[in-house]
């Protein structure tokens, strides 16, 4: 389920790109996945993970 979620944000914004004339769908679509990479491969910051209630 957590990745249809993030691919469906993925692509709400690459067609708010593609609506104000930055970049079409797919080309923002691909940048998206490449930071996301990137950002996978070498976290810049792994934050931190509680429980939500103790």
């Amino acid at each position: 389920m957590w990745g249809i979620l993030l691919v469906d944000v993925a692509r709400h914004a690459a067609r708010i790109y593609e609506a104000e004339g930055s970049m079409s769908e797919a080309e923002a679509l691909a940048a998206i996945k490449s930071l996301f990479d990137a950002e996978w491969n070498n976290m810049t910051d792994p934050g931190t993970t509680g429980r939500a209630r103790q």
